[in-house]
């Protein structure tokens, strides 16, 4: 039996609108590749060298054929820091042990005026003992903080030392050719992030 004139035309146009969907699909994909974070345009390398919590001078090339998950945050902070250490933490526990010691996860403090080498040895060791953490001068803070994009400033408190800083959140993810790849926003969920590092991992 010959399909109708209205039936064909309507068989036609859903073909060419899932045609479409296809297509749209193909390039949102092609664009954002496989990555659930947001993948930076131009890869580059974001060079530091700074001492961890032990004193020991760290440089960026140190992590060559590593995956870096780079976070900047200060040691007072009441929420924001503490859960996106979590969350890493809790990203590594998603990995094989053989790709968990393939990441190195780093906390950069941008208070460098409270937050000595004692207590970042111990701040960063309550999350993981596998956690390094970076403490520069507040010259070396605020330059390497404008290398990567990071914003931050004081909010005074009652009294000198009570401060506050308001900061970017972003989680900075590193590749093991040392380019910065991706900025993982606190939205997404360790299962992702995850998958985001596995796949660093695999190239």
């Amino acid at each position: 039996m010959t399909p109708r004139r209205g039936t064909r035309r309507c068989w036609t146009h859903c073909v060419l609108a899932l045609a479409l969907a296809v297509t749209i699909a193909g390039g949102v994909a092609a664009a954002d590749g496989e990555f659930h974070a947001k993948k930076l345009v131009h890869a580059s390398e974001h060079p530091f060298q700074l001492p961890d919590q032990d004193g020991t001078l760290r440089s960026s090339g140190d992590f060559k054929g590593r995956v870096v998950l780079i976070f900047f945050g200060f040691t007072h902070c009441p929420d924001v820091c503490p859960t996106e250490l979590a969350r890493l933490a809790d990203v590594l526990d998603r990995l094989t042990p053989e790709l968990a010691r393939q990441v190195q996860v780093i906390f950069v403090t941008l208070d460098p005026v409270r937050d000595t080498p004692e207590l970042l040895r111990g701040y960063v060791a309550a999350f993981s003992p596998d956690f390094m953490a970076l403490r520069g001068s507040e010259a070396e803070t605020a330059a390497l903080a404008e290398d990567f994009r990071v914003f931050y400033r004081r909010i005074e408190g009652s009294a000198a030392d009570r401060y506050m800083l308001e900061h970017s959140a972003y989680i900075h993810a590193i590749d093991k050719q040392g380019r910065l790849r991706l900025r993982i926003p606190g939205s997404l969920g360790t299962a992702e992030i995850a998958s985001d590092v596995r796949r660093l991992l695999a190239e």
